[in-house]
């Protein structure tokens, strides 16, 4: 609730246009800062596909202090980051990050997509943590001007 005094401070009902990885990390901030959330998603995750995402320090500290379960996502811990040629495969620069977690306080963590997702999804829907667990509104379609919600049950 940041700077502002607690009698200007209230509870809003928050909606969030999407679920994916930054609408689930939003809904947790905002669900920690004590408002009320909504997340709007037009899929039912059924089918998802996905790569690899990078998890630096910042991230990894940012899911922590959000009291995610971060080996619910399955991370593996990068120790090496390697520049190849686009060409040949062949090694251009290696970078160690032995020393990565001393220096920056937490470690370069690597999460397949589904399983960051899915890790997200918990934590912001769970019962469990700082605020009202947020709801989730699967299959459920947003047109401007926001007031034409519309189900697809």
């Amino acid at each position: 609730m940041g700077s502002m005094s607690e009698s200007a401070w209230r509870r809003l009902s928050v909606g969030v246009i999407g679920g994916g990885i930054g609408g689930m990390s939003a809904a947790i901030a905002l669900r920690r800062a004590g408002h009320n959330v909504t997340i709007y998603e037009r899929n039912d995750f059924a089918g998802e596909a996905g790569a690899s995402v990078s998890c630096a320090a910042n991230g990894t500290r940012w899911l922590h202090e959000w009291g995610v379960d971060v080996q619910k996502g399955d991370p593996v811990v990068l120790k090496k980051l390697i520049n190849r040629d686009w060409k040949t495969g062949e090694p251009v620069s290696v970078y160690d990050l032995d020393d990565y977690e001393e220096r920056w306080g937490y470690v370069y963590n690597m999460f397949h997509r589904q399983y960051m997702h899915k890790m997200l999804m918990e934590c912001a829907l769970q019962e469990e943590g700082a605020g009202s667990p947020a709801t989730l509104k699967v299959n459920h379609s947003v047109r401007l001007p926001l007031e034409h919600f519309q189900d697809l049950d």
